[in-house]
């Protein structure tokens, strides 16, 4: 794999988030172990701790308002999603006026500024389709979402990782199982988050990503940084970083080999990770009552 010491080459400048990079630049990589943490990356610094409504949370995405997040639990919990502060106390709980929650397992941030909730998680693989609720940032209350449903084209999947490209207006789905060590990637065209609530697409099969470092486990969260020059996608155990050549789409970036991955101290069964609004830092969380955030902020 190509190595950690040139996760660098993402940032423009010190904390900074850049646009997709040229393709000398990532091919400077080298061949580097899995690393304790992520250089380019401070260590992660925690705050708070998850209250008793969240014991489950599975998801993150940037809120409007700097320092804040916006999160919601995994299933067995009634369709809504909560706006929290940085030390994850509870700002808002918004209610999702849906028929059914079965599986919520992700939420990502569109290039509107809607935050999409993913109900994609099907542990048994029986689900004949998959949904994706829109939710506008200013939402308090409970509300009536956009409603995108899908189908896969190669039958039910098992998901907890919803990616949305600030620059095409893509979505991306992550399946967790893992065929030889590599787990599936599916595209939503960026016109089914703009057509009209209720409509449904066909996602599109476009690769396969190597998390073979990550264990048994596939991925459980990932993200698109605000410029779209950079992707996370972490497993349980493993932190994964691309950075996206100019000119590259998301799906050729991820179906080439990352750098060399690298472990998050404290994330634990890791099931949420997103960056902020400004791509200078990177946040992830682990499910269980009184468990901190933990911040990651770009050094190079």
């Amino acid at each position: 794999m190509a190595g950690l010491g040139t996760v660098s080459v993402i940032a423009a400048g010190a904390g900074a988030d850049a646009p997709p990079i040229s393709g000398a630049a990532v091919a400077t990589a080298e061949a580097s172990p899995v690393a304790a943490t992520c250089p380019g990356w401070s260590a992660p610094e925690a705050t708070g701790s998850t209250p008793s409504g969240l014991p489950e949370l599975s998801g993150l995405a940037p809120a409007l308002d700097a320092g804040q997040w916006w999160t919601h639990n995994d299933s067995g919990d009634s369709a809504r999603v909560f706006l929290v502060e940085r030390n994850l106390a509870v700002v808002a709980e918004v209610g999702l006026d849906v028929a059914f929650a079965f599986d919520i397992e992700d939420i990502a941030t569109g290039p509107d500024g809607r935050v999409w909730v993913a109900d994609i998680g099907d542990n048994l693989r029986v689900r004949p389709g998959i949904v994706l609720w829109g939710v506008p940032q200013s939402a308090r209350g409970t509300v009536t979402p956009t409603v995108v449903n899908l189908t896969y084209p190669d039958g039910a999947r098992d998901a907890e990782t919803l990616m949305i490209d600030p620059i095409t207006g893509d979505g991306f789905v992550v399946a967790k199982a893992l065929v030889n060590g590599r787990a599936s990637v599916y595209r939503v065209a960026a016109a089914a988050f703009a057509a009209p609530s209720g409509s449904s697409s066909v996602l599109e099969f476009v690769g396969s990503i190597d998390v073979s470092d990550g264990g048994a486990v596939g991925p459980t969260a990932g993200a698109i940084s605000p410029s779209g020059g950079s992707i996370v996608i972490k497993t349980f155990t493993t932190t994964y970083l691309w950075p996206r050549r100019r000119g590259d789409s998301v799906g050729q970036t991820l179906t080439a080999t990352p750098v060399a991955p690298c472990r998050v101290p404290g994330a634990g069964t890791n099931e949420a990770i997103a960056f902020s609004f400004d791509g200078r830092r990177l946040a992830t969380v682990a499910e269980g009552v009184g468990v901190p955030l933990l911040t990651l902020t770009r050094t190079s």
